[in-house]
């Protein structure tokens, strides 16, 4: 046998309010979330290994003259575009999720990475950009002489 309790002040149409605002704010989050995921698409891995450095990123049916890629300085520029099926007519859809259109993003290189020394493959809708790393300076000495007086 259940027992309720009666909790003095408890207002059943404020707890029902309290809920519906839970619900609009669970949705205003999310949108904000996937507000903040749109800015940074696509999202790329960047990681270093032992000679290189690597940004990985998935495009799936991007093609690589859709591609633009440039380093100004120690910014590495990607640009690119997403481009809907031209096969399928725009009122046979009766849902698109996939994202479409232009994009772009940078990225500060590393200190040690060699911007001369960068390539980009797409392979199997996989984009990879490789940058060396420059080679490590070893500190020399200077030999310090008297200079003769006159």
């Amino acid at each position: 046998m259940n027992i309720w309790t009666l909790r003095p002040g408890w207002n059943p149409f404020t707890e029902l309010q309290r809920q519906v605002d839970r619900l609009f704010d669970f949705t205003h989050d999310a949108g904000r979330h996937f507000a903040q995921a749109e800015r940074s698409f696509p999202a790329f891995n960047f990681y270093e290994e032992a000679n290189e450095f690597v940004l990985v990123a998935p495009m799936p049916g991007v093609k690589p003259e859709d591609f633009e890629i440039s380093i100004l300085g120690n910014t590495l520029s990607l640009k690119g575009e997403r481009r809907r099926a031209s096969s399928v007519p725009e009122e046979f859809y009766r849902r698109q999720e996939r994202w479409i259109g232009k994009w772009s993003r940078s990225f500060q290189l590393p200190d040690k990475a060699d911007p001369n020394a960068l390539s980009a493959t797409l392979d199997n809708g996989l984009l990879v950009i490789r940058m060396q790393k420059l080679p490590e300076t070893q500190p020399r000495q200077v030999p310090v002489r008297v200079a003769a007086s006159s």
